[in-house]
């Protein structure tokens, strides 16, 4: 048994089938298992196998009670993602990936806050072009427990357990859209491949299904404290003290000067 209330300031722990356990006053929640199945359509081997029945589970809405209402009017949801060590093949366990919809009336798409809840985390997000033909460009980004990573408008992301161990994350998110998988799944998944080298360590494979791919660039996430994203500050605590401050995932199109690349990230 883990306990995981200091990583999330949530009364919540990882038992040793690797399922999250609520504990009061929260119910517990079902998780969503992504199974090898569901997956076959965004691999380098569609026949690749997985040594466990799920690659990685997502846990929806997780909040205390008291906080319901809050997140509701503020239009916000934090959810949960457990992803299992293992390979796909040659890939190391992922998740699919996603794009975001645009805003309506803007020309200007969701972005999404991750935190490292426990483990070493390795992100993906590309860049394309309306129609999905091409990739723009696309980033690597590692982050360490403790650490947040905004996925900027416009980036499909995909996230990526390089280790042996568990992989924890949360997310923050708005609550008013549905995710995009169909133009990741059109290319059998991203830009890149990750796959497991043979030292062990990420081995980055362009996708030959994309027509073409830029050069992959590595970035570190910076700490950014006016969107409430402090470096081993739970996640959690900014939408339930200031929900203000995540104003950008609802409203991004407000918020544009901010939300470049160069303002979230350094170069690794």
């Amino acid at each position: 048994m883990a306990d995981l209330k200091n990583n999330l300031s949530l009364p919540i722990s990882l038992n040793e089938n690797e399922i999250l356990e609520f504990h009061d006053p929260m119910a517990s929640i079902n998780p969503k298992h992504r199974t090898l199945a569901e997956m076959k359509d965004y691999l380098a081997d569609a026949k690749a196998s997985f040594p466990g029945e799920s690659v990685y589970d997502m846990y929806r809405s997780v909040h205390l009670p008291q906080d319901t209402e809050k997140f509701k009017n503020a239009g916000l949801r934090f959810d949960i993602t457990v992803v299992h060590p293992g390979l796909l093949g040659r890939e190391f366990s992922k998740t699919l990936g996603h794009f975001h919809p645009f805003k309506p009336g803007t020309a200007v798409r969701y972005p999404e806050i991750y935190e490292v809840v426990r483990g070493k985390a390795l992100f993906l997000m590309q860049r394309m072009d309306d129609s999905f033909s091409q990739v723009l460009d696309c980033y690597s980004v590692e982050a360490s427990e403790g650490q947040d990573v905004i996925f900027l408008p416009g980036y499909a992301h995909f996230l990526i357990n390089t280790t042996d161990e568990i992989l924890i994350t949360s997310n923050w998110s708005g609550d008013n859209f549905e995710s995009l998988y169909e133009p990741v799944a059109r290319y059998h998944g991203a830009a890149y491949y990750v796959f497991k080298g043979t030292d062990g360590q990420p081995e980055f494979k362009p996708n030959k299904n994309y027509a073409s791919v830029p050069e992959l660039k590595k970035l570190r996430p910076k700490e950014l404290s006016h969107f409430g994203l402090i470096f081993e500050q739970p996640a959690y605590l900014t939408g339930q003290k200031s929900p203000n401050m995540l104003q950008f995932l609802i409203n991004p199109d407000l918020y544009l000067e901010e939300l470049t690349v160069e303002k979230c990230y350094s170069e690794a």
